[in-house]
C-alpha cells in the first residue's frame, strides 16, 4: 500500500483487506446464531411434539385401558401411538416441502433477484429427519400411554 502510494502519489489507495475480514466475521457470527435460533426452534418443536402426544395419551385413556383390559399387549398400544405420530409427522414434512417450496419459488426470485429451483432432495432429507425427530420426542408420551394400569384407568369416574 504504501509502496503504492508513493509510486503514484495522486492515487487513493483503498484496502479491502479490513472490509473482507468485517465481512467474515459477520457472516461466522450470523452462522453461529443461526445455529443457536435452529437449536432453540427444534428443541421448542420436540417439546411441543412431546405435550400434543401426552395430552393425546391422557385423552385416550380409557381406550388405552380398554385395549390392555382385553389383552392387547402394551407394545401393540404403543405401535397405535407411535403408528399415529409418524403418519402425522409423514405428512407434516410433506406438507412443509411443497409449501415451502412453492413460497420459495414464488417470492425467492424477486427477493434473491435469481432463479429458485424446487429441490426434491430436501424432501428425501427432510422425511427421514421429521420421523426420527417425531420418534425421538414422542417416545415417553407412547411409553405413558402403553404403561398405564388398565385396573386403575376403568375405575375412575
Amino acid at each position: 500500500r504504501e509502496k503504492t502510494a508513493e509510486s503514484l502519489p495522486d492515487t487513493v489507495v483503498i484496502s479491502y483487506r479490513s472490509i473482507a475480514e468485517a465481512r467474515a466475521s459477520t457472516r461466522y457470527m450470523l452462522k453461529k446464531f443461526g445455529r443457536v435460533i435452529l437449536g432453540v426452534l427444534f428443541l421448542s418443536a420436540g417439546i411441543m411434539v412431546a405435550v400434543i402426544m401426552l395430552a393425546n395419551a391422557r385423552e385416550r385413556r380409557e381406550e388405552v385401558g380398554i385395549f390392555l383390559a382385553m389383552g392387547m399387549s402394551p407394545a401393540k398400544v404403543a405401535a397405535v401411538f407411535l403408528t399415529k405420530l409418524l403418519l402425522a409427522s409423514l405428512l407434516a414434512a410433506i406438507l412443509a416441502f411443497a409449501v415451502g417450496s412453492g413460497i420459495a419459488t414464488r417470492f425467492g426470485t424477486h427477493l434473491f433477484k435469481s432463479p429458485i429451483k424446487m429441490s426434491w432432495m430436501i424432501l428425501w432429507y427432510a422425511v427421514p429427519v421429521s420421523l426420527a425427530f417425531a420418534a425421538l420426542f414422542g417416545a415417553l408420551p407412547v411409553l405413558f400411554a402403553a404403561r398405564l394400569d388398565p385396573v386403575k384407568v376403568l375405575q375412575e369416574p
